[in-house]
């Protein structure tokens, strides 16, 4: 029982990294194209 615990935390925490590195990129992808278009 606690290895499962164990294995469904480790994926907790792994999706959650994934998820906030791809939202961080989307922002920064995004910010930097809205500065290319306003001061660009």
């Amino acid at each position: 029982m606690p290895v499962i615990y164990f294995l469904i935390r480790f994926d907790l925490y792994h999706n959650y990294d994934r998820t906030v590195v791809h939202f961080h990129s989307a922002i920064t992808h995004s910010h930097g194209y809205w500065h290319l278009w306003r001061f660009g």
